[in-house]
């Protein structure tokens, strides 16, 4: 019995700064959002492939985010993720996890953990840092 993590890392290509326009205008991936993306959906709809397969790098890694109440207490994340422009379209892909810089470094049991609920789920992991990077993680329990 062990365990495979692969990993993909993605960076954030500008900030998400928002000036005298909303964050709205700067960083929604779709106009069918009904309120401002927070922080998270900011950074998040901002990443793009840096290291996967060569017909995904540069790509964006969601389109849309899922942070209401009632997917937290689904899933216990942050976030659900979707490559779609809607969550009408698809399930979605990945959960994810906001490190801050005020929180704990993550352990590795603790990430082996988040990975294991999102397996669960059939999704992938998608932490990310304070400095606007993120790691997605896909993990596989071998029998």
């Amino acid at each position: 019995m062990g365990t495979y993590l692969s990993l993909l890392i993605h960076k954030r290509p500008r900030e998400c700064v928002s000036s005298d326009s909303s964050i709205a205008d700067d960083c929604s991936a779709s106009d069918a959002a009904p309120f401002s993306p927070s922080s998270l959906s900011c950074l998040l709809l901002s990443l793009r492939y840096r290291c996967a397969s060569p017909d995904r790098i540069g790509s964006e890694v969601c389109r849309y985010i899922a942070e209401d109440g009632a997917m937290r207490r689904t899933y216990g994340c942050h976030a659900h993720i979707y490559e779609t422009d809607t969550a009408d379209e698809s399930h979605g892909v990945a959960l994810a996890w906001r490190v801050d810089e005020f929180a704990a470094p993550l352990s590795a049991l603790s990430l082996l953990s988040l990975c294991r609920v999102a397996n669960s789920c059939r999704k992938k992991t998608l932490v990310t840092t304070p400095n606007g990077e993120a790691v997605v993680l896909a993990y596989t329990a071998v029998l």
